[in-house]
C-alpha cells in the first residue's frame, strides 16, 4: 500500500492540455512530474479532465477519516461515477487523506465497500496519473502532428496506463475529442448550403455529451456554430449561414438584440475610422503649414499651435458625433 506519510500533492488542471497534472514530492520513490506548458499541446484544444476545488469543510463532511459517510456515501459515488466526476472523486479522496496523513486507513475502509475494480482504480490513481503525464510529455511535446494524430496518441497512452479503465476514466474527455474532430471537419465544409444540416447532425450525434461541453442551451449552440463557419466562405455565404443559425437557435428577441449590438459595433468602427482619417488629414495640413505660413514659429509656439488645432478638431468631431 502506498506510503503517504511525507507526500505533498499539488493538483494542477492544465488549460487545454491532456489531463490533470500531478506533482508528487516526498519519500515515496516517485520522481517529480514535469508540468508540460508547451504550446504544441495546448494548441490542440484537447480539453482536460478538470479537478475541481472544494472547500475544506465540504471535504471533511464527505470524506471524514473514520466516519461512515466516507465509507458508504463516498464508495457509492465512486462506484457509479464515470469520466470527470469519477476523476474528481478519486483526486479528492487522495487530497483529503494526504492532508490528514491517514491514507492507509482510508484505503482499507474503502476496500470494504468498493468493488475490486473500483478499489484498484482508487489505489493506483496517483501512480497512473503520474505515468500518464510522463508519457504524454515524451510523446507530444514539440511534435508537429495533426489534431487527429494527437488524439490517437493520447488514447494509446491512456490504454497503456489505464487498460480497459481508460474509457471509464476519460469518458468526457473522449467525447470532447470526438466532438472537436467532427467540428473541425465541419469547419472545412465547402458547401455553405449544407452547413446548417451538417451542424444539426453533429449536435444530434453528440446529444448525450453536450452538457459536459456546456452546449446544452440554444444560445451556446448558436455561438459554437458561428466559430465553425469556414473562413473560405464569401461574405454573402457567411451572412447567410449566420442568419440561418440565428433562425434555428435564437428567439426573435435574441436575434434583435444581437443585430442591434452588431449595428452599434459597426457604427463605432466607422466612427473610429472617420476620426482617424480626419486627424490624419489635419496633421498633413499642419505639416504643410509648418513649412509655409507658420515657418516663423519658434518650437514652443509651434507646439502650442499644434496642440490647440488638434484639441479643436477633437472637440468639433465629438460634438457632431
Amino acid at each position: 500500500m502506498l506510503n503517504t506519510k511525507y507526500i505533498g500533492i499539488l493538483l494542477i488542471a492544465t488549460l487545454g492540455g491532456g489531463a490533470v497534472y500531478l506533482i508528487v514530492a516526498g519519500e515515496v520513490g516517485l520522481p517529480l512530474v514535469p508540468v508540460a506548458t508547451d504550446s504544441s499541446i495546448t494548441d490542440t484544444k484537447l480539453t482536460s479532465t478538470q479537478v475541481q476545488e472544494f472547500p475544506a469543510a465540504m471535504g471533511s463532511e464527505f470524506l471524514s477519516a473514520s466516519g461512515l459517510q466516507l465509507d458508504k456515501q463516498g464508495s457509492r459515488e465512486i462506484e457509479k461515477s464515470a469520466g470527470r466526476d469519477l476523476v474528481t472523486l478519486l483526486a479528492r479522496f487522495w487530497r483529503d487523506c494526504v492532508a490528514k496523513d491517514n491514507c492507509d486507513q482510508d484505503l482499507l475502509e474503502q476496500k470494504r465497500y468498493l468493488s475490486q475494480e473500483r478499489y484498484v482504480l482508487l489505489e493506483h490513481f496517483l501512480q497512473n496519473e503520474q505515468a500518464r503525464e510522463e508519457l504524454l510529455g515524451l510523446e507530444l511535446v514539440s511534435q508537429d502532428i495533426s489534431l487527429e494524430q494527437k488524439i490517437a496518441k493520447v488514447k494509446y497512452i491512456d490504454r497503456q496506463v489505464w487498460g480497459d479503465d481508460a474509457e471509464l476514466v476519460f469518458k468526457d474527455e473522449y467525447a470532447q475529442y470526438q466532438f472537436t474532430l467532427k467540428s473541425q471537419q465541419l469547419s472545412e465544409q465547402e458547401d455553405a448550403s449544407g452547413f446548417i444540416d451538417a451542424y444539426e447532425q453533429l449536435l444530434r450525434e453528440q446529444h448525450d455529451d453536450l452538457a459536459s461541453m456546456a452546449l446544452e442551451s440554444d444560445l451556446a449552440k448558436y455561438g459554437h456554430g458561428l466559430t465553425l463557419i469556414p473562413d473560405s466562405y464569401s461574405a454573402y455565404d457567411r451572412e447567410s449561414v449566420t442568419r440561418a443559425l440565428g433562425d434555428k437557435f435564437l428567439t426573435q428577441i435574441q436575434q434583435t438584440s444581437i443585430l442591434h449590438r452588431q449595428e452599434q459595433v459597426a457604427h463605432q468602427v466607422m466612427e473610429v475610422q472617420s476620426y482617424r482619417q480626419g486627424l490624419d488629414a489635419l496633421n498633413r495640413e499642419l505639416m504643410s503649414s509648418r513649412q509655409t505660413d507658420r515657418a516663423h514659429f519658434s518650437p514652443a509656439q509651434w507646439e502650442r499651435y499644434l496642440a490647440q488645432r488638434q484639441y479643436e478638431y477633437r472637440l468639433n468631431f465629438f460634438a457632431k458625433n
